[in-house]
């Protein structure tokens, strides 16, 4: 189920504004399109997610896909900077942070980003342009 070219797949919570302002920002500094997306109520990324056992129903985090791997949380947060153009892949040093401290942080901003940035009733359709790096 990997994208044809093997690049790393987000997925992210496409009802969440918080999570498309993200897309967003990863779309505009991702100047190699190195990734590729997908909402976790979408077909294609609830199917990654069912293959390495999560509920899409249930997931409070972004996740990155890369192969038979996947990161959750922090780390996957971490794991795309590493991916951004300069400056935006130093943000990747967050990762020398203990995972239990920045995923700390992170589920902090997970279980309020309703309630602080608003939520959608329907998921982030792409552009014209950004069909492409969409599943």
């Amino acid at each position: 189920m990997p994208p044809p070219d093997d690049r790393p797949i987000v997925i992210f919570d496409g009802a969440c504004n918080f999570c498309n302002s993200s897309v967003n920002f990863v779309l505009r500094h991702d100047r190699r399109g190195r990734f590729v997306f997908a909402a976790n109520q979408s077909e294609a990324g609830a199917g990654h997610l069912r293959r390495f056992g999560i509920d899409p129903s249930s997931v409070q985090s972004v996740f990155v896909v890369e192969g038979d791997r996947i990161w959750t949380k922090s780390a996957a947060a971490f794991r795309m900077a590493r991916g951004l153009a300069f400056p935006w892949n130093l943000l990747a040093v967050g990762g020398i942070v203990p995972a239990r401290i920045a995923d700390a942080v992170y589920d902090l901003i997970a279980r309020n980003r309703y309630r602080w940035f608003g939520r959608s009733e329907a998921c982030r359709i792409p552009t014209e342009a950004e069909r492409s790096r969409f599943l």
